[in-house]
């Protein structure tokens, strides 16, 4: 790297990290579930691990962080996720300034560990640098291309053709005009005005029914008995409640049938 370094832009850096190959295992029995955080100065991204991903991670996620003066190293960690505490797999630091330069990376980035200095294994990241300026054109040139692609919507939408006549009907069919939400004019058949409020009704009118059929229908009240007649006494079953003397002297009071013995008797 040549001692008068490239001068330092403002803009976003978009980098995409994609795989890894021939990482440093850190797991004796388990595969790794190896992941990536990037430190820019204060700002500090991290990606999700690659659950089993092993030595051979592919992680194909993206993100984005603000470029300006003061920060000129970008830290790239890899780390494995474990259940209690992660392991440090390797680490590297990019500058920030050649890839301004540039504009575009795309290369595959050595790993080392920072206490016994070996390599760590590689990832293999793509990185794309936009400047402020340019960047806002390209979000003016976006807007403008969704703007033209609903102008185009809108123009697709074509009216329906007035020389064609209805298969329903011969006569020639009256035409009125009306401007809908677009603010454009829609040729309409009259019949379809005439029609409208009576189709619609009929709608309505068959909803409506549909409505009352479903809710509960109203409690009836029971009709009340009809008044006890003067002179007769109301029910008490304490009073007719039968008991075995008053049982055996109403069967003392019935008339035996010719041939049977008196009821009395068969109390005993």
């Amino acid at each position: 790297m040549d001692h008068q370094s490239p001068p330092m832009k403002n803009g976003t850096l978009f980098i995409e990290a994609l795989s890894g190959r021939k990482l440093k295992n850190t797991e004796l029995f388990f595969k790794m579930s190896p992941y990536l955080t990037f430190e820019l100065a204060y700002l500090k991204k991290k990606l999700v691990p690659d659950h089993n991903g092993g030595r051979n991670p592919k992680w194909n996620q993206s993100l984005s962080m603000e470029v300006r003066q003061g920060r000129e190293l970008l830290r790239v960690t890899c780390m494995d996720k474990d259940m209690m505490t992660d392991d440090l797999v390797g680490v590297v630091e990019i500058d920030v300034r050649e890839v301004v330069a540039k504009g575009f990376v795309d290369q595959w980035f050595t790993l080392r560990h920072p206490k016994k200095n070996k390599e760590a294994g590689e990832i293999r990241l793509v990185i794309r640098f936009m400047e402020d300026d340019e960047q806002e054109k390209q979000e003016r040139r976006d807007v403008a291309l969704e703007v033209e692609g609903l102008i185009t919507d809108q123009t697709s939408l074509k009216a329906p053709n007035n020389n064609r006549e209805s298969p329903l009907s011969s006569r020639p069919v009256s035409r009125s005009s009306r401007i809908n939400y677009a603010g454009t004019k829609h040729e309409i058949d009259s019949d379809e005005d005439e029609n409208f409020e009576s189709r619609y009704l009929n709608q309505f009118n068959a909803i409506s029914n549909s409505i009352n059929e479903s809710l509960p229908k109203p409690m009836q009240i029971p009709r009340p008995l009809p008044p006890i007649p003067v002179g007769v006494e109301p029910y008490d079953p304490r009073k007719h409640r039968t008991t075995l003397k008053s049982r055996q002297t109403m069967d003392a009071n019935i008339t035996p049938l010719r041939g049977l013995p008196a009821l009395n008797n068969r109390q005993k």
